[in-house]
């Protein structure tokens, strides 16, 4: 049986309202709320309450049971883990507008990056990756396609480092990715994973990292309309959801022998 990967995707735009924030809190343990309360700005604190509800409400539809009853914790680099569930993987990504969840039954790591913030690092990216990646960067035809082919670099190497629970100062080094056309939706083999990249909601990318075996994956992108309906355990009626309100919902399937593009979606 093909490893199942579940990717949520969310907007803080769609999420202004409070009126999440009570069911939120009620998911959260003593030392969530601690973490919760030792953020200064507004911001972070609805970040970190916000992943924490999308995580375990994901994770909670998955197994079976209530949200309150997922434990988390993290390694010493921060990657998250279920403390008493050893089958189930998952990663978490954030940028400053959205953020995104993985929830597999292998390892992954995952990157979501607002591309618009990336402009700035754009004359940087020998500083943030290394010289001959910027130098690659630079090769591409005109400024739009060198945001794009920088971006696909920095979510690819973050979205690897969570792969391997590592630092990325010591990942960044010798990182340099194969020849590429950077598409909306893309898929690669590199460093030894299996690498799928998905442009989403205009500005952002996510980059997955994954084995490289055979997997298949489902994309949901999130509503508190989606959102209480994977509370009630229905993924099914999400996607219906999803559909009716033209959000994207795709499906995509990565094998041993994909070296190129081998995504199947529907937008």
């Amino acid at each position: 049986m093909k490893p199942h990967i579940q990717v949520y995707f969310c907007e803080h735009r769609h999420f202004l309202q409070d009126d999440w924030q009570a069911e939120a809190f009620a998911c959260l343990n003593a030392s969530e709320l601690s973490r919760y309360h030792r953020f200064t700005r507004l911001q972070p604190k609805r970040t970190f309450l916000l992943a924490r509800l999308l995580l375990k409400t994901a994770l909670a539809s998955r197994l079976g049971r209530a949200a309150s009853d997922i434990h988390l914790a993290a390694s010493k680099n921060g990657k998250p883990y279920i403390v008493d569930e050893t089958e189930l993987q998952l990663n978490i990504s954030h940028s400053g507008k959205a953020l995104a969840v993985a929830i597999a039954d292998c390892t992954l790591g995952i990157d979501v990056e607002d591309q618009l913030k990336l402009q700035k690092v754009l004359p940087l990216a020998g500083q943030y990756i290394n010289d001959q990646a910027a130098a690659d960067i630079a090769s591409t035809a005109n400024a739009a396609l060198a945001l794009d082919r920088l971006t696909l670099y920095w979510t690819t190497l973050e979205s690897l480092v969570k792969f391997q629970d590592s630092s990325i100062f010591k990942a960044r080094r010798e990182f340099v990715l194969p020849p590429a056309v950077c598409k909306d939706r893309c898929s690669f083999n590199f460093a030894g994973q299996q690498f799928f990249s998905l442009a989403v909601a205009n500005d952002f990318r996510i980059t997955l990292c994954s084995p490289l075996s055979e997997h298949s994956c489902d994309f949901q992108q999130v509503t508190p309309d989606t959102l209480n309906l994977l509370h009630q355990g229905s993924v099914s009626g999400a996607d219906k959801v999803l559909q009716s309100a033209k959000r994207a919902s795709m499906q995509w399937t990565v094998t041993k022998a994909a070296t190129n593009d081998s995504s199947t979606a529907t937008v």
